[in-house]
């Protein structure tokens, strides 16, 4: 039983799509979605998903209102993962392939995506980034797919997350993880793929440009490699670049 909670708020079409992959690509028995809009709500009883009603205040609180709902199912496992997170197909199968060793699993960077809608157009952008390089966040997993064990989430009392944060959340978690002395495990195969995407539709959380121009130093992929790297998540993210044409 693998339950996947996600916090929504705007991003419409975007969230529609990452709950369809979520469920008919990566085969997460549950989703639940945390938000207030009737959208949400509509999305969620479109795909028999569970719908938490929760303000879009503090992301702390709002994360930690859907895992504390993942306990009732017992899962074996919980799947972190936002409405701009996509999961590759083969990624979880493995990640799960590998959880009995270890309390909380990933990868150490993913890819980044970008989509700006101009003159009728879609112009893509796609970069690799290696994952964090400063001393205290060496070999922590980057915070998109990380799978955390039903066992460490009992640990955890189903709270990843101080209420009262709003960023950095990623390190909130992994320290929480740590201090509970949970073994962390690394996949390192290239062709596990996790892909964030931002657009020029709606605010972003994440800053593409930082990734493009280097102050986040990541690898451009462009041109044929990266249509063959983005190949695997067309039929979704092809229905992504015609949303505003």
């Amino acid at each position: 039983m693998i339950v996947c909670p996600v916090p929504a708020y705007g991003r419409y079409p975007l969230v529609r799509l990452t709950v369809d992959r979520l469920l008919n690509v990566n085969n997460v028995d549950k989703v639940i979605l945390i938000g207030h809009e009737p959208e949400v709500k509509k999305i969620a009883q479109d795909y028999d998903c569970e719908f938490i009603y929760h303000e879009n205040d503090l992301l702390g609180r709002k994360w930690n209102i859907g895992f504390l709902h993942c306990e009732k199912y017992n899962p074996d496992a919980v799947l972190f993962c936002g409405t701009s997170d996509w999961i590759g197909k083969s990624y979880l199968e493995e990640a799960i392939y590998h959880l009995s060793d270890f309390d909380m699993i990933g990868k150490l960077g993913c890819h980044f995506t970008d989509i700006r809608y101009m003159n009728e157009k879609s112009i893509v952008r796609l970069v690799n980034w290696k994952g964090y390089t400063s001393y205290e966040r060496k070999n922590e997993p980057i915070g998109i797919g990380r799978v955390i064990s039903g066992k460490m989430m009992k640990k955890m009392g189903w709270m990843p997350f101080n209420n009262n944060a709003h960023s950095g959340l990623d390190w909130n978690m992994w320290t929480k993880v740590n201090v509970l002395q949970g073994e962390i495990g690394i996949l390192t195969d290239y062709n596990l793929k996790l892909l964030s995407l931002s657009t020029s539709l709606w605010e972003n959380k994440h800053r593409f440009d930082e990734h493009w121009t280097g102050i986040l130093p990541s690898e451009k992929i462009i041109g044929q490699s990266m249509d063959k790297w983005l190949e695997e998540f067309n039929p979704h993210f092809n229905k992504l670049k015609k949303i505003n044409l």
